[in-house]
């Protein structure tokens, strides 16, 4: 019997506190994720250096359209992560940071400031269902992607350390959605799923379709490197042939033999059966050469 209940501790929270907000170009920041981001643009540099100084807590937005430079609020989507910036390396122009997702929220009131954009949030909860079907539907999803990461799928390492610790369905969502090569709209829906069985359904269906272009490209590059390693092997063999040919003068003597022969037998005066005859097998003698030359027998 399957039960739904909410996370330990997950009661809707209401922030009336203002956080600096980043707005991410493209992709989307997931809760339960660690990245280490480079920031350029001067209020995105502002809001992180803020959050650094003070409680080190930021927000992030993905932005509706990623051809705006300089986004407001109305250019942003309304469901982001609540992070925070655990270290920071300074550049001339930009900031490197260490960030780390930690809860969904949406955002209850935007707040402009000289320097960069903050906001007041409300905390998301996930809504998790307790059952055996849960627990399978984990364990296969881990498998798959345990499957896909061995035939080349590019993963973070601190992707990587969480997925070997194993995690609950809720964080095992969330990491591996982070590492989806769709479209930011597509991992936009995916964080503003509460449903915790319903996420993990659809980051399937997505991980699914990228472990079937792995496979075939698994398959084309073997393929293609057994046709490869074939071609070498004959190459080799052809020029091994050549070597021994060469070394019992069989090369050069077959050559002249039947050059010889073929000359003897046309200064003949042979009737007419008899030299289309002769004609036919100085081919066959030839051919035979030739291939014996080439490595075919």
């Amino acid at each position: 019997m399957a039960i739904l209940i909410k996370r330990p501790g997950s009661i809707i929270v209401s922030h009336t506190k203002q956080y600096p907000v980043v707005a991410i170009r493209e992709g989307v920041i997931f809760p339960n994720t660690e990245s280490i981001l480079t920031f350029g643009r001067k209020r995105s540099v502002a809001a992180v250096n803020a959050a650094f100084k003070n409680d080190r807590k930021i927000i992030f937005v993905s932005q509706r359209s990623s051809k705006i430079n300089d986004p407001l609020g109305i250019d942003l989507f309304l469901v982001g992560t609540l992070g925070e910036v655990q270290q920071t390396l300074q550049g001339n122009e930009d900031v490197n940071a260490l960030v780390r997702g930690t809860k969904r929220v949406t955002i209850s009131k935007w707040v402009e400031t000289e320097e960069y954009l903050a906001a007041e949030i409300s905390e998301i909860p996930d809504v998790v269902e307790e059952s055996e079907e849960m627990v399978a539907l984990t364990r296969l999803l881990a498998s798959e992607f345990r499957k896909a990461v061995n035939l080349g799928k590019p993963v973070e390492y601190f992707t990587m350390l969480r997925l070997m610790a194993g995690q609950d369905p809720a964080e095992l969502s969330d990491q591996i959605a982070s590492s989806l090569d769709i479209s930011t709209k597509e991992k936009q829906a995916i964080l503003e799923m509460t449903d915790v069985k319903a996420r993990l359904i659809e980051v399937r269906k997505f991980l699914g379709h990228e472990l079937k272009i792995l496979e075939i490209e698994h398959n084309i590059t073997t393929k293609t490197r057994e046709k490869m390693d074939k071609s070498m092997r004959d190459a080799v063999l052809r020029e091994r042939m050549k070597t021994i040919q060469k070394e019992l003068g069989e090369d050069e003597d077959l050559d002249s033999e039947s050059q010889e022969l073929l000359k003897k037998l046309t200064e003949k005066k042979l009737p007419e059966y008899a030299e289309k005859r002769v004609k036919k097998e100085t081919e066959k003698l030839k051919n035979f050469i030739s291939t014996t030359r080439n490595g075919v027998i």
